[in-house]
């Protein structure tokens, strides 16, 4: 019977499904944000490991002439920030201050990790994005193969 009391201590405490969301996962793209961050992080320690190497082969940054147009360096939290506001400008439905949750399903999920990817592979010296993209179509040939059998 003692153990009742305890219980009931217990189920007063509030389930850590009914805190608050912290301020990363009420944003339009934190949850996004941090997914794909962590992939492309991961992606690029391996990049970065073979850079390494090539690093005498670098070429050159390019030089702006003077009285050309020379963009200001901005962050990613502020192009965030802008990508939000936009979000949150151009819903009309919209009359809270904060910008609504966007439709996040594992599809949309999906989608938005694989065009980070994309982009990433993109990035890669054209020798390497060819042995890259060889080896994934033969590996998703030899799965399609597998599957129909």
């Amino acid at each position: 019977m003692g153990d009742a009391s305890v219980s009931d201590a217990e189920s007063n405490k509030p389930s850590p499904a009914s805190e608050a969301p912290p301020e990363q996962d009420r944003r339009p793209f934190g949850d996004l944000e941090f997914q794909v961050s962590e992939v492309v992080g991961r992606l690029e320690a391996g990049v970065n490991a073979q850079d390494v190497q090539d690093e005498e082969k670098k070429p050159e940054p390019r030089k702006i002439s003077a009285g050309f147009f020379e963009p200001e360096e901005t962050s990613m939290d502020e192009i965030l920030k802008v990508l939000e506001d936009l979000v949150l400008k151009t819903d009309p439905s919209c009359e809270s201050v904060e910008p609504p949750l966007l439709p996040t399903d594992a599809v949309t999920r999906a989608a938005i990790l694989s065009h980070s990817i994309s982009a990433l592979f993109g990035r890669l010296e054209r020798s390497h994005a060819a042995r890259l993209g060889a080896h994934i179509a033969s590996e998703t040939t030899r799965w399609m193969s597998h599957m129909f059998r």
